[in-house]
């Protein structure tokens, strides 16, 4: 099992995912299994660093492998593993993976729609700016995610502003989602990950005049 470990910002994405596999291995403790974890310390957007060096340093003892591929380079050596005949199961994946690889994820084009969805009909008859934190361009699910949130968006509610902010992570995103927060008090807020997510919290609660 090869995850970025969850600590820092990663804990709010793995976390559950590191404490779920766990489980489950304890479950299937009497099978001829044995489960190695990599906690990895590079973070999702490198993890396939952590591929690269796993193939060249263990390609022969593994049967098979859990990790996520949410970038062409991750995406690309999870293929390597699984065309040697490993059978490989990721959390996430850059695109459709081919017959070899399987994954386990969301549909981030459902998603995103029904985020949109969601905005629509809340805001019905109300009028602003909508803060819109885009993540990064270069993990397939925030493209995917932002897309069709913006796409919604776009054709049924043209009259609402999208304020974007690019940025993986509160260093990323803090300093202009406060600009935003102070100059141009939006309406409402969409983020399209976890880290983005529980920093913009933290910020509004910092403008009490925003509740509501």
């Amino acid at each position: 099992v090869v995850l970025p470990k969850a600590q820092g910002e990663e804990r709010y994405y793995f976390r559950g995912i590191w404490e779920g596999i766990r489980k489950e291995a304890d479950n299937l403790q009497g099978n001829p299994l044995n489960f190695q974890y990599v906690e990895s310390e590079y973070s999702l957007d490198e993890i396939s660093q952590e591929l690269m060096d796993l193939y060249d340093r263990e390609i022969e003892s593994i049967q098979g492998l859990i990790t996520v591929s949410d970038d062409k380079d991750a995406s690309a050596w999870a293929r390597r593993f699984g065309r040697l005949g490993i059978p490989t199961v990721l959390i996430s994946s850059y695109k459709k993976e081919e017959s070899y690889v399987n994954s386990v994820k969301v549909d981030h084009e459902k998603a995103g729609k029904l985020a949109g969805e969601f905005l629509y009909y809340a805001l019905q008859g109300k009028k602003g700016k909508i803060l819109f934190l885009t993540g990064s361009n270069r993990i397939f699910s925030n493209t995917r995610y932002m897309g069709a949130f913006q796409k919604y968006m776009e054709e049924y509610c043209p009259e609402k502003e999208l304020i974007c902010v690019p940025g993986f992570g509160k260093e990323e995103i803090e300093k202009r989602v406060r600009i935003v927060l102070e100059k141009e008090k939006p309406l409402a807020a969409f983020a399209c990950n976890a880290r983005n997510t529980i920093h913009l919290c933290k910020l509004v609660e910092e403008y009490p005049d925003l509740s509501g």
